[in-house]
C-alpha cells in the first residue's frame, strides 16, 4: 500500500501502537466490545496526571480538582475518548513522561529516570508520531533545568555525569521500543 500523497505528515504518518493494542485485546476477549477501555483507561491518566501536575505546581486541592475537571470536560478531550483513535492515548504517555520528569527521585542516579522517558518517548512515537514535537521541547527543558540545578549544587562534573547517563539510558529504551 503506498503512503497517502500529501506533504501533511499527520495524513502520511501511521503509527501502529493502538491498533497493535486493540488486536491484543480482540484476541484475549474474543470481541471488539472492550475497545473503548484503552481510550477510557487513557483518559483517566490524563486527568489524574493534570490533577498531580496541579499539585507538584504549588496548587490546593482545590486547585488539583479545578485542573482536572477542566481537563476531562474539554469537548475534543470527551470526543476522542468516546474514539478508538490514538490521540487520547498518546496524550496519556506525554502526561505521564511530564510526572515522571518532575517527580523527586531518591537515588542520585539519573540512568532510570532517563529509562522511564525513553519508554515514554518510545511508546509516543509508535502511538503518534506527532506527539514527539509536541512533549520533546518541554522534555528538554525539564531536562536541562534539572541539569542546571545539579550544576550549581554538586558541579558541572556532576551534571554531565547525570546527563549522559539519562541521555544513554533514553536513547536505548527508546531505540528497542521503536
Amino acid at each position: 500500500v503506498a503512503q497517502y500523497a500529501t506533504n501533511y505528515l499527520a495524513q502520511a504518518e501511521y503509527a501502529p501502537l493502538t491498533e497493535y493494542n486493540l488486536a491484543v485485546l480482540r484476541l484475549l476477549t474474543g470481541g471488539d466490545s472492550f475497545d473503548g477501555y484503552i481510550q477510557l483507561l487513557a483518559a483517566v491518566i490524563c486527568v489524574v496526571g493534570a490533577s498531580e501536575l496541579a499539585g507538584r505546581l504549588g496548587l490546593s486541592r482545590r486547585g488539583q480538582i479545578f485542573a482536572a475537571l477542566v481537563v476531562a470536560t474539554v469537548p475534543t478531550f470527551v470526543l476522542e475518548v468516546t474514539s478508538t483513535t490514538s490521540g487520547i492515548f498518546a496524550g496519556a504517555v506525554g502526561v505521564a513522561a511530564l510526572v515522571v520528569l518532575t517527580s523527586r527521585s531518591s537515588t542520585s542516579s539519573w540512568a532510570p529516570r532517563g529509562a522511564a522517558v525513553g519508554l515514554m518517548v518510545g511508546l509516543a512515537y509508535t502511538a503518534k508520531g506527532t506527539v514527539l514535537p509536541l512533549i520533546g521541547p518541554m522534555i528538554a527543558v525539564l531536562v536541562v533545568g534539572g541539569a542546571s540545578r545539579v550544576w550549581r549544587r554538586d558541579g558541572g562534573r556532576v551534571a554531565l555525569r547525570h546527563l549522559a547517563s539519562f541521555a544513554v539510558a533514553a536513547a536505548v529504551v527508546a531505540a528497542v521500543i521503536v
